[in-house]
């Protein structure tokens, strides 16, 4: 006896097979978010502060397992992607996903094609993906501002020390001018302001320089990251269609 091959099976036994697939929650979590507190589908978040996925709720989990379609986006793309009659299937599977996680399963009285439907949930991911774009990009040009003006504060303080080093200026009670100094600002065009203080004491300088080495490090950790999320942001963005 020959053995069949599951693209051998027909056509309503495959569809009715993809649609009871159970997605991967980890990967859907990332464009997804499941009320705790309702219990209801999955639904649009208003903010998109990055995270690799979003908390996932014993309600809400249940009730997404409970769906006649347990399919999200990105696992119905996914399978959409391995041959010709998964795609074909997949297609007409984004409009009751659609139904089911953006209207509580109330169609639409207009009648649109399944591809309408494939296209206003990857129009929603796209804007899940810039929404996230943007926010690290911001985060990713504060961090390297910071980082800046730390580094050149640095410099600054390591100046007075070896002047005060060099010239036997070391009394506890003498006042050193800490001139050339950066701080961040939302007023400048730049974010950069320039400012000068007084500082008593050779100790209090090599403390405050001492804190800024602590927040240079800090903000030089965490570019990479930053880096990181754009460009997977980026990423993402550049493989919707």
């Amino acid at each position: 006896m020959e053995d069949i091959h599951i693209l051998d099976l027909p056509y309503e036994v495959l569809h009715l097979i993809i649609s009871n697939i159970d997605s991967d929650l980890s990967k859907e979590t990332e464009v997804l978010q499941y009320c705790n507190m309702k219990g209801l589908l999955p639904h649009k978040k208003n903010h998109h502060c990055w995270s690799s996925g979003y908390y996932q709720g014993k309600i809400g989990v249940d009730t997404f397992r409970a769906l006649p379609i347990r399919l999200g986006p990105v696992s119905l793309t996914k399978l959409g992607s391995v041959c010709i009659d998964f795609y074909k299937i997949s297609q007409t599977l984004w409009k009751p996903i659609y139904h089911l996680h953006f209207r509580k399963n109330v169609p639409y009285r207009r009648k649109y094609s399944d591809n309408t439907y494939r296209k206003k949930y990857m129009d929603y991911i796209k804007k899940i993906y810039t929404e996230r774009l943007n926010y690290n990009n911001e985060q990713l040009t504060y961090y390297n501002r910071m980082y800046y003006i730390k580094s050149s504060n640095c410099s600054q303080y390591m100046k007075v020390i070896q002047d005060a080093t060099m010239n036997d200026k070391l009394e506890n009670n003498r006042f050193y001018n800490i001139t050339n100094l950066l701080s961040y600002s939302r007023i400048h065009p730049d974010n950069i302001e320039e400012v000068n203080f007084n500082l008593q004491g050779i100790e209090q300088v090599i403390r405050y320089r001492r804190r800024c080495l602590q927040d240079v490090n800090y903000y030089g950790s965490n570019i990479p990251l930053y880096i990181k999320r754009t460009r997977y942001a980026q990423n993402k963005i550049d493989r919707i269609y």
